[in-house]
């Protein structure tokens, strides 16, 4: 079985291609050097509300290249993190990646 760096390795350098990975709240040994998500790295985020259909919606993204030189993948040009949180009545759930 591959590894994702081996993979993104080879798209970039045989393929000439690029690729995006997603690191998941799942997967907590990829996602480690995202611990270091700290407002002073990242710029304001890019964010959206919306209302409907019983619900607030949030969704914000923030993109940096100052992770690049500590992530172990190769050929890295931006790192981002998406969030949305849901909120129904009384009720609120988050996804961030």
């Amino acid at each position: 079985m591959h590894t994702q760096t081996k993979l993104a390795d080879y798209l970039v350098t045989e393929k000439h291609a690029g690729y995006l990975l997603v690191a998941k709240d799942n997967q907590p040994t990829s996602r480690t050097p995202f611990g270091r998500w700290r407002p002073k790295i990242f710029p304001r985020p890019a964010e959206t509300w919306d209302k409907g259909h019983g619900r607030t919606e949030y969704r914000g993204i923030r993109v940096s290249t100052d992770l690049n030189n500590s992530l172990t993948c190769p050929h890295v040009g931006q790192v981002f993190r998406l969030e949305r949180t849901v909120t129904h009545a009384n009720a609120s759930t988050s996804h961030m990646r």
